[in-house]
């Protein structure tokens, strides 16, 4: 019976208020908790479901580094990259860095020279009669003293003059940077030209995935662009996971420790002057307790989909925190 009668006190306002001067160190725990606690759902719907997104939806454009064919041409490209024996090793620091062992380009006068520099297009045509260019870039810079020689932001940013053909040709970058490997579907702005592909606007998406997670090797390209697309998409995708449970951390963070905050400020200057709750700690703590019930309908509800969150956290911790305010400002046995 008291283990009911607690858990009634957590969700009922009438026996909710008189937690309204515990510790504001608890509340805080409790928005981390649950903060914490809607983002363990995110990395394993990402890790099961990113393979049937990119086949399904082709989720940030993979497909079209995915259906790199097997084309004479296509397997010039994808040789002469695999060429520069380019891997990613551990450093003395613990990370990993990519070398390259083979990386010559041609002199003026025909001779090979070393550089840390390299770039070429993947060119092919779809089943949809779009062009798909892949620029491939290998960017070796001093990551100490300098900075990258191909940025996408100056380079890869859409204007007419650059991209004048976007109805039938579609543009992607790849990038080997010291420590990681950039992609990049579509150019950045590319909405502006309002070019549609299946009703939809086409807009940039990209990732950047740190070779310590994913690591990297040339030789693991076959030669071919249908093993080369196959291990693109497995490395980008690899690295992305990652990526995406940080952001969706950032996010839930945001929604259960910074939005309640804004959240019970306004209220308590709305309600603070009529109502029977007064201090600022009394509307902070009641809301942490008003955030309990939506944080576990949500967290259910998340597993199965997570860009719910922003519609069903948001709305119903709101809407629940305002009820419980109102029965207990409005109640007649306040103590």
């Amino acid at each position: 019976m008291a283990v009911i009668n607690f858990l009634k006190s957590l969700v009922m306002p009438s026996r909710m208020v008189k937690y309204r001067y515990i510790s504001v160190l608890i509340s805080v725990c409790i928005f981390i908790l649950s903060s914490y606690l809607l983002a363990l759902p995110a990395k394993y719907y990402i890790t099961n479901n990113l393979d049937r997104m990119i086949n399904e939806d082709n989720y940030m454009s993979l497909q079209a580094i995915k259906n790199i064919p097997y084309e004479p041409a296509v397997n010039a490209v994808i040789e002469e990259i695999e060429s520069k024996e380019c891997h990613a090793d551990m450093n003395e620091d613990g990370g990993f860095v990519l070398t390259c062992d083979n990386l010559k380009v041609e002199d003026t006068n025909g001779a090979l020279v070393d550089t840390n520099f390299y770039e070429n297009d993947i060119v092919y045509v779809n089943d949809e009669n779009i062009t798909i260019k892949i620029h491939f870039v290998i960017d070796l810079y001093d990551t100490i003293e300098g900075e990258a020689s191909y940025s996408p932001s100056e380079k890869f940013t859409y204007t007419e003059e650059a991209f004048p053909d976007l109805e039938t040709t579609e543009y992607y970058l790849i990038i080997l940077w010291p420590g990681s490997l950039y992609y990049q579907a579509h150019p950045y702005e590319i909405a502006n030209a309002s070019i549609t592909r299946n009703d939809k606007i086409i807009t940039e998406s990209y990732t950047n995935a740190s070779f310590s997670t994913i690591g990297f090797d040339t030789k693991n390209l076959g030669g071919n662009g249908t093993v080369a697309g196959a291990y693109l998409v497995q490395q980008i995708s690899t690295g992305y996971i990652p990526n995406y449970t940080n952001s969706y951390s950032l996010l839930t963070f945001f929604f259960c420790v910074i939005f309640p905050l804004i959240l019970v400020f306004l209220f308590w200057i709305f309600f603070r002057k009529t109502g029977r709750l007064k201090a600022f700690k009394e509307y902070y703590n009641i809301a942490a307790l008003a955030s309990i019930v939506p944080t576990l309908v949500t967290f259910v509800a998340i597993w199965f989909a997570p860009g719910i969150i922003s519609n069903l956290y948001l709305f119903g911790f709101s809407a629940y925190y305002l009820i419980i305010l109102y029965r207990i400002n409005n109640s007649a046995n306040f103590a």
